[in-house]
């Protein structure tokens, strides 16, 4: 307390009781400030000394009740005597003083009982002095002069904080706005989550909380949609969280117009969630990594031992060969000699599959009817016993720009796995198919498209669910290794065949019932067989939307190759102001790139949204490098037009750029 004049501050949001407390205050001799409601009494407060506060309960903004706690809590400003003035039940006030932290409570009376009472008040204050009863006034008499207003406003008060109790106890943050942004009201979860007191955030304005790179988009949602009066909501989701104080948040705002604009801020921490998810998301690229090292393992013992197999051939043929070149035995030699020859064929077939099984295999193309590709295949295949093929193609001519001896052999792997899976018979069903969405089956995919699909089904074992993702591996195999040289690479040299042609491969299988191995070639008709053709569009730029460096070098160089410029960008935002300089500059589209990377697919739909506000009609592709997400499996649902997996090959880029927006061709 001062030692001089009592510094006073009267709070109320009736102004008539207002002017008579403040008057009665300051007649006893105190330096009075006064306030309308709580908000004005905190920044009141916050600036200026102030020895006592009599205050209201009900008020609009910040209630007396929360004024209590902030002043409370408001380091080195604690021992202010706080005096609640309030037209409520005598009942219902000795209930409240137990939860509002207050050091005396006056009913509203009559201005000779609140003369009275107010100075009962200052005389306490003076002294320092705790009384046994903390409530003043006359209740039951006034209740009976105003016609039972006390009881309604007990009423009111219980109401209001029975609406408190229940915002505080909810697992939310909630903190409930001004019209001007600042904070008037916030609930318990709130304030642990953000790990701060009431008394430093009530009167604040929202940015200053702090929302790390958020603060400006939340700055600029009050000023557009609270203050400006917008009332769009915003939300701030788990695709691109707030991070703060090592917590992981989701915020929700909410402008509301009634009889006032106010604005709520809903938080909701997720911190557990999201690192469960983020650390399922780091297991699983750990998985994938393991898978990968260990199929690279596999083909590596799978080569050296096939090779060593080879070479013990060679070399001991070659030696057993001199000598019998010692001995005169010039047939012998003979015998060895073409012993080592066979065996250096097989290597360098080995070699020639290995190669073929890389992202980079040589392709030499030619257009091809399929069922003459077909015919070659089956009369190609033979094994001991070798189940009955059938051709099933549909009628009309149906041509393909393949490699013919990559496609043979191909299918031939696949007849050789039927044969080993103990398939009495095989039927080669071929016809068009168009998908309008990607295609995803047991986590395989192939994009939206116009393909040939050739399903070789057999009524061989089967395989079990859980082997299909595995089957693809070099040197994957139930067979004993060596039985067959070079056999552990058939079916990899199938997927890398496929993927070098632009196509795709999906297997399915039922244990005891059979396999179908569907092979999707893209069907180029005659109008795009021509590479130099294939390509021609609208534009002839394409907006290259790509992160990583190394892997934006080469797609510019595919692009370029095709005889289209590009346009690139590493985010998000450089995309969207470089591609509307372009635009500006005269430039037209004939499509963009946009890569999806892992946890930022929202900023990626974004951009989708924002190309086609500029140009409606531009064809969106998304590039992903995990191709059953649920932008790439549903990619029209968010915008795109189609969508492209990691890795793709010129052919599959020469390919998705041919289709029309519809993923058509036109």
């Amino acid at each position: 307390m001062s030692s001089g004049q009592p510094r006073a501050l009267v709070v109320d949001n009736n102004p008539v009781l207002l002017k008579a407390i403040s008057t009665l205050v300051q007649r006893e001799g105190c330096l009075v400030h006064t306030a309308e409601n709580g908000l004005e009494a905190l920044e009141i407060f916050k600036r200026e000394p102030v020895d006592i506060v009599f205050t209201d309960l009900v008020m609009p903004l910040v209630s007396g009740e929360q004024l209590c706690r902030v002043i409370r809590q408001t380091p080195d400003r604690g021992t202010v005597f706080i005096v609640v003035i309030s037209a409520i039940p005598i009942a219902e006030a000795k209930r409240i003083m137990a939860t509002i932290s207050c050091d005396l409570c006056i009913v509203k009376g009559s201005l000779a009982e609140m003369r009275s009472n107010i100075h009962e008040a200052l005389e306490r204050f003076s002294r320092q002095s705790v009384a046994a009863d903390k409530v003043l006034g006359d209740q039951a008499g006034l209740f009976e002069r105003q016609g039972g207003e006390l009881s309604i406003a007990g009423e009111i008060l219980a109401e209001k904080m029975h609406r408190e109790e229940i915002v505080a106890s909810l697992s939310e943050g909630v903190i409930e706005l001004n019209e001007h942004g600042k904070i008037v009201d916030i609930n318990r979860a709130a304030l642990d989550i953000l790990d701060c007191e009431v008394a430093g955030i009530i009167g604040s304005d929202l940015v200053a909380i702090g929302w790390g790179e958020h603060d400006e988009t939340i700055a600029s949602w009050l000023n557009g949609e609270l203050r400006g009066r917008g009332m769009k909501p915003l939300t701030i989701g788990d695709d691109r969280p707030i991070r703060r104080h090592n917590r992981v948040l989701v915020v929700s705002l909410l402008a509301v117009a009634g009889a006032s604009y106010f604005g709520i801020c809903i938080i909701r921490d997720i911190t557990r969630q999201y690192r469960a998810e983020e650390y399922q998301r780091k297991l699983d690229r750990a998985i994938r990594l393991v898978k990968k090292m260990d199929a690279l393992s596999g083909m590596a013992g799978g080569v050296a031992h096939d090779f060593n197999n080879l070479l013990a051939v060679i070399c001991g043929s070659i030696e057993v060969a001199e000598l019998a070149l010692d001995s005169g035995a010039a047939d012998q030699v003979r015998e060895k000699l073409e012993r080592a020859k066979m065996s250096a064929q097989t290597a360098v077939e080995l070699v020639r599959k290995i190669s073929q099984s890389s992202a980079y295999g040589i392709i030499d193309r030619e257009t091809s009817d399929i069922d003459s590709v077909l015919q070659h295949a089956v009369a190609s295949f033979s094994a001991d016993p070798a189940p009955t093929v059938e051709i099933v193609l549909e009628s009309g001519d149906v041509s393909v720009s393949i490699d013919r001896e990559q496609i043979v052999t191909a299918v031939v792997n696949v007849l050789r796995n039927s044969a080993e899976a103990g398939a009495t018979r095989v039927t080669i069903s071929g016809h068009r198919v168009r998908f309008a969405e990607p295609l995803v089956v047991a986590g395989q995919y192939v994009p939206a498209g116009n393909y040939l699909q050739l399903d070789l089904t057999d009524d061989g074992g089967g395989i079990e669910a859980g082997h299909i993702p595995e089957i693809f591996d070099p040197y994957y195999s139930t067979k004993q290794r060596g039985v067959v040289k070079g056999m552990g690479l058939g079916l990899a040299v199938v997927y890398s065949t496929l993927r070098n042609h632009g196509g795709y491969v999906v297997v399915t299988s039922e244990m005891f019932r059979g396999t179908t191995v569907s092979f999707y070639l893209p069907l180029l008709l005659e109008q795009q067989q021509d590479a130099a053709t294939s390509v021609t569009h609208v534009g002839n730029s394409i907006l290259l939307v790509e992160g990583d460096e190394q892997t934006a070098l080469v797609a510019a160089a595919m692009i370029e190759y095709l005889g289209l410029e590009v346009v690139s960008a590493a985010t998000s935002e450089i995309a969207l102001a470089r591609y509307r300089q372009a635009i500006g500059n005269g430039a037209r589209f004939a499509a963009a790139l946009i890569n999806l990377r892992e946890e930022e697919d929202a900023r990626a739909v974004e951009l989708c949204r924002n190309l086609r506000a500029i140009d409606a009609d531009v064809r969106i592709i998304a590039t992903s490098g995990t191709p059953v997400g649920p932008v790439m499996s549903h990619c029209r649902d968010y915008g795109f037009s189609n969508a492209l997996p990691k890795p793709y090959t010129l052919d599959d880029l020469r390919n998705i750029l041919a289709l029309g927006r519809g993923g058509g061709v036109s």
